[in-house]
């Protein structure tokens, strides 16, 4: 899975006019995460490994007990 430090969007806005959008950190984050949407690409798409919650816990991996 690739993280972004930063990127930098065209597109339209609801009124179909041209806008640019640069994002940092955070936010880089999520535009690249909404753009994978649009893509039809989804998380579980990108994990490397997927556990239930089951697994975790056999494991010792989570904080509830």
């Amino acid at each position: 899975m690739c993280i972004r430090d930063s990127i930098k969007m065209k597109g339209l806005d609801r009124n179909g006019n041209e806008i640019e959008v640069e994002g940092t950190e955070l936010l880089a984050v999520a535009l690249s995460h909404e753009y994978d949407h649009l893509e039809g690409i989804l998380f579980v798409d990108k994990a490397l490994e997927i556990k239930d919650i089951d697994e975790l816990e056999n494991d010792g991996e989570t904080d509830e007990q």
